[in-house]
């Protein structure tokens, strides 16, 4: 029984060996191109051309939006790309990183 929990142990070290040098280094960014809410998962344009799979387990944000400017880090699962640790940079409706203005518009000072 302490055979097979060590062997266990050291394929659980080896598949988070294998994750990390699927990351690539440094963090990238992209957008949101979609995302369904009810399934979980959506997909990233990254700057690069390519589409990254991203599933809700993996964004920081509680939740994120077609349009939003987000920053991730790619690993590799099975076999095809995956945003991992993504946090989102701008929401679609802002603007140089300042959230929306108030509907009804600014107030005039007197």
């Amino acid at each position: 029984a302490a055979a097979a929990a060590a062997a266990a142990a050291e394929k659980g070290e080896a598949a988070e060996t294998e994750e990390a040098n699927g990351a690539s280094d440094g963090r990238q960014q992209g957008v949101c191109r979609w995302y369904k809410e009810a399934k979980r998962f959506g997909f990233i344009s990254s700057k690069s051309g390519g589409d990254i799979f991203v599933h809700a387990m993996d964004l920081k944000e509680l939740e994120i939006a077609e349009g939003d400017t987000l920053e991730y880090s790619v690993v590799q699962f099975k076999g095809r790309p995956k945003a991992i640790d993504v946090v989102k940079l701008k929401s679609a409706g802002e603007e140089n990183g300042s959230p929306p203005a108030p509907a009804g518009g600014e107030k005039k000072k007197e």
